[in-house]
């Protein structure tokens, strides 16, 4: 048995777009008829996912029968989950991601242009909204404590979501400016791909700037907590000021309350350490800012220099005549290069071209013998439609042609 790779990694994220998706409409249900099942619920998500991508691996041959055991499997895992016994409806959660599993079928046997239906794509965009306006409900009256559990697993969901319907819109629009005549390079999908990830990101960030503004104060809080500590921990190495006492006989002072107590060896270290990383710092501030001003002194002079060149060489100059050759060289140039062409190719051996080069060989030799035939003109504007579809397979797809197909081709244009 053959599995079917090609495509799989833009074909696996169809399921788990759908999953997350949809994740509010089983919540809905659960929320009605089995509030207590939560912790569950992740299961059937999960297995309707992997059972999609299972099947989208496999040949067509099988997929059905695969979709089919799994879809059971589904809602038999739901009936030994769910509390199906009191409340049969809550059987719909598994239903649903059977009907899911099933749909998902086809997805096996899509062409690398085929994307998910925009349809799809709205109504996943209306499931989150749903979502989102029962988590709102729930914050502002306290009446479905499951949406006040389940609503960072839902804000995943719709990050999740959104990321692959973006994707796929990516993927839709670079097809649609291709019009599906040539594949997109490598590099530009990538750099596509990356623009909207970043683009994505940044939304996220803008919605979410209260959170993280708030986030940054605590962090801020922490931090100062952290030095308020570490200075109470090295205070208890300095020395302490000692009470003032009566005078008694055998103190040797006149008239002064005593002698100030000597720094300790920490404070003397600590001191100097800090005397001399701030005379680092400053000496490497000042090599930097005049590193900085030489740099920008030097590209001043430069340019001065160059304009003070331009000025003198305009200030001396005198007016000249130009004498213009109107003379067509360029047209000699080009009907000498479509000799020396013509030349070549008389002496190119076809029988040790493949099929594909044995038909862009001889479209070549046609546009050579058409010179009326513009460059911008397509292979459909010039050629018969079977003849221009073999050539725009042998150009432009990687398939290897037979020599039928490149008789055939010959014989198309054998008039022309």
């Amino acid at each position: 048995m053959k599995l079917n790779w090609k495509d799989f990694l833009r074909k696996c994220q169809f399921p788990l777009l759908l999953a997350a998706g949809t994740m509010p409409i089983p919540l809905l249900i659960l929320n009605a008829f089995a509030p207590d099942c939560l912790p569950v619920l992740w299961m059937f998500p999960a297995a309707y996912v992997l059972l999609a991508w299972l099947c989208i691996v496999l040949p067509g041959k099988i997929r059905l029968i695969v979709g089919l055991i799994g879809s059971s499997g589904i809602i038999i895992m739901g009936v030994r989950l769910l509390p199906v016994a009191e409340d049969f409806l809550s059987l719909l959660i598994p239903l649903c991601y059977a009907v899911l599993l099933l749909f998902s079928l086809r997805m096996g046997g899509w062409s690398r242009e085929t994307e998910i239906s925009p349809t799809w794509l709205a109504v996943c965009l209306v499931c989150h909204i749903v979502g989102q306006i029962m988590v709102n409900v729930a914050n502002r009256s306290g009446l479905y404590p499951i949406y006040l559990t389940a609503a960072p697993f839902i804000m995943a969901c719709f990050v999740v979501c959104a990321l692959l319907c973006f994707l796929s819109l990516n993927r839709t629009t670079m097809h649609g400016a291709s019009m599906g005549r040539q594949r997109i390079p490598v590099r530009m999908r990538r750099r596509n791909i990356a623009m909207t990830i970043l683009l994505l990101a940044l939304v996220i960030f803008i919605a979410a700037l209260p959170e993280v503004i708030r986030a940054v104060e605590a962090a801020w809080q922490k931090l100062l907590q952290l030095i308020i500590t570490v200075l109470m921990f090295l205070s208890q190495f300095l020395p302490q000021s000692s009470p003032g006492g009566g005078g008694g006989g055998d103190m040797d002072m006149s008239g002064l309350g005593g002698e100030a107590a000597e720094p300790s060896l920490l404070a003397v270290i600590m001191e100097k350490f800090m005397t001399v990383i701030a005379v680092i710092a400053i000496v490497a501030l000042l090599i930097f800012v005049v590193v900085k001003l030489y740099r920008k002194l030097k590209h001043l002079m430069k340019y001065l220099a160059q304009r003070l060149s331009m000025f003198a060489h305009t200030s001396t100059e005198d007016f000249e005549d130009e004498i213009t050759d109107t003379r067509d060289d360029g047209e000699q140039e080009h009907i000498s290069l479509l000799d020396n062409l013509r030349k070549r190719l008389t002496r190119v051996d076809e029988k040790s071209l493949t099929p594909a080069q044995r038909i862009r060989y001889r479209y070549l030799r046609l546009m050579l013998k058409h010179p009326e035939w513009h460059a911008s003109q397509t292979a459909r504007e010039n050629l018969p439609p079977s003849a221009a579809s073999l050539y725009e397979r042998a150009r432009y797809s990687e398939e290897n042609l037979s020599a039928e197909e490149a008789e055939a081709f010959a014989d198309s244009i054998h008039k022309l």
